[in-house]
C-alpha cells in the first residue's frame, strides 16, 4: 500500500511522469515484501538544492525511520537492484531519496 504524508507539512504531488509511478509502485511493493509501510513524505513541494529532480517531478523522498537502522543498507541494495541503474536511491540525514536519472550509454 501506498500512504502519502498528510497535514500541513504533507507531501506535495503536482506531476507523475509513468516512469516515476512505475518506481513509485515498486519501492511500495519492496516495502510491503519486506513488512515495511511505505510512506511518501515528498515529491514535487519542499525545499531542495539548486538543480534537484523534485522540481522537474522526477525524485520522490519516502520515509526511513520506519525501517530498522541495522536493515536499512540491505533495503537499499534491494531497492537499487530492483530498480535498476537509472534509479538513484540514498539515505538521507531523515528519510529515503529516490531519483529517476537515466545513465547516458556511451556508443562507440
Amino acid at each position: 500500500m501506498i500512504h502519502i504524508k498528510e497535514g500541513k507539512d504533507g507531501a506535495v504531488i503536482k506531476t507523475m511522469p509513468p516512469v516515476v509511478l512505475d518506481g513509485i509502485i515498486e519501492i511500495a511493493m519492496i516495502f510491503a515484501r519486506n513488512g515495511y509501510p511505505f510512506v511518501i513524505t515528498e515529491k514535487d513541494g519542499g525545499k531542495h538544492m539548486d538543480g534537484s529532480l523534485h522540481y522537474a517531478g522526477f525524485a520522490i523522498d519516502f520515509r526511513s525511520w520506519v525501517v530498522p537502522v541495522n536493515k536499512r543498507p540491505a533495503l537499499l541494495a534491494q531497492l537499487k537492484r530492483e530498480l535498476g541503474s537509472d534509479w538513484d536511491v540514498i539515505e538521507e540525514h531523515d528519510h529515503f531519496h529516490a531519483e529517476y536519472q537515466p545513465k547516458k550509454v556511451m556508443v562507440a
